[in-house]
């Protein structure tokens, strides 16, 4: 199915194949084999692994965008990959609950977000493309609307927590792609429209009202656009320390560094204003974005640098899973990114000296001399 494609009438919404488990462990097995399948194409080659994503992803999504739905078919059939996890959680032992509750759920997650990750990837080499199929949308959504509107901030108030840091860490890899941002903050548009539980969501209408929006401007002012930048950032920075794998931490630091400027006002002063010390001191401090946040992200960054990059598994599934997205996959690729951004950043509030000035403001001296050595430190 194309991207745009009438869900209504897709011969794949009739019988798929995750319509029909009817326990969370052949849910599981479903997810693992085409975990195993992504992987195996990913090892033949470029060549392979383009024709597999273009020819599987759409028919695959939209067989899991059907079950997390519940969407009734022609057959009369219904299944719900949550009652099937909440089952396998009432099977087992108490104090294996949680963990044993989330693999499930998990594996689906991690499957969607590699998957997702290397369709980017394969599509961002194609400077025309801007859009996602309709069960990309679907999911994403999905994803979205759990992680931002139903689970708490706080980890430890969450039934679910490492289900909600990876849904976290999917968005997280959609702001990654320049060509995603308008997916990306239409899909916070629709949390918040739909963030009530008493209004779903048509979906139809929803995905039509994306393909529709594509090269629009989201908000009509930077209050507006910085009120949806505020969720996704302050939940990213929240969860962060319990990602386990370095990927995904530098997924959430590039995304959180890129919403972040995208938020920020920008300065036009005269020459006259950039010599009065005074002056600058003075716009750093009234800046309230890069008080709340320029600080949080900076050292966020800082922590991405320093970690680890060694996969210490023989396991090749977790191997997979840290490949993509390569952008960031290696050390110097992330720094190649981060230094992008930073300069941005600076391009964007106006010129270096008002970046410096609100950097002096807002950061602290050891912050921004850890900064510097990182990025600037030779391989």
């Amino acid at each position: 199915m194309q991207a745009g494609g009438d869900l209504s009438v897709s011969t794949s919404l009739k019988r798929p194949l995750l319509g029909r488990v009817d326990s969370g462990e052949q849910a599981d097995l479903v997810f693992r084999i085409a975990y195993g399948t992504l992987r195996l194409a990913h090892k033949a080659g470029n060549d392979i692994l383009h024709n597999f994503i273009c020819q599987w992803s759409e028919p695959f999504w939209i067989s899991m965008l059907v079950v997390s739905l519940n969407w009734n078919n022609s057959l009369g059939e219904q299944v719900n990959l949550e009652d099937l996890y909440s089952q396998a959680s009432s099977c087992i032992n108490d104090e294996n609950k949680t963990d044993e509750e989330s693999k499930y759920r998990l594996n689906q997650l991690k499957l969607f977000i590699v998957w997702l990750t290397i369709y980017l990837d394969i599509q961002y080499s194609q400077q025309n493309f801007t859009s996602l199929p309709s069960s990309a949308i679907g999911l994403i959504f999905l994803a979205a609307k759990y992680c931002l509107i139903r689970a708490p901030e706080d980890a430890h108030s969450d039934v679910t927590p490492k289900a909600t840091e990876l849904r976290l860490e999917l968005l997280s890899r959609l702001v990654l792609y320049p060509n995603m941002w308008s997916c990306f903050t239409y899909t916070l548009q629709l949390v918040r429209k739909f963030s009530d539980n008493n209004n779903p969501p048509n979906l139809y209408s929803l995905l039509q009202g994306y393909h529709n929006s594509i090269g629009q401007q989201c908000c009509s002012t930077l209050d507006e656009l910085r009120n949806l930048l505020i969720s996704p950032i302050r939940r990213w920075l929240g969860r962060v320390d319990s990602l386990p794998s370095y990927i995904d931490r530098r997924c959430i630091a590039v995304a959180a560094i890129t919403c972040f400027r995208q938020g920020i006002q920008s300065y036009n002063i005269n020459d006259h204003q950039l010599l009065d010390v005074k002056y600058l001191e003075d716009l750093a401090v009234n800046d309230s974005w890069h008080a709340q946040w320029l600080e949080p992200v900076i050292n966020l960054i800082i922590q991405v640098l320093y970690d680890e990059e060694e996969v210490f598994t023989e396991d090749e599934n977790i191997q997979f899973y840290h490949f993509y997205p390569i952008g960031i996959s290696t050390l110097n690729n992330l720094k190649h990114r981060l230094r992008n951004e930073l300069n941005l950043w600076q391009d964007q509030v106006g010129c270096p000296t008002i970046a410096d000035a609100l950097l002096k403001c807002h950061v602290d001296p050891a912050l921004r001399v850890q900064l510097e050595c990182q990025l600037n430190q030779s391989e």
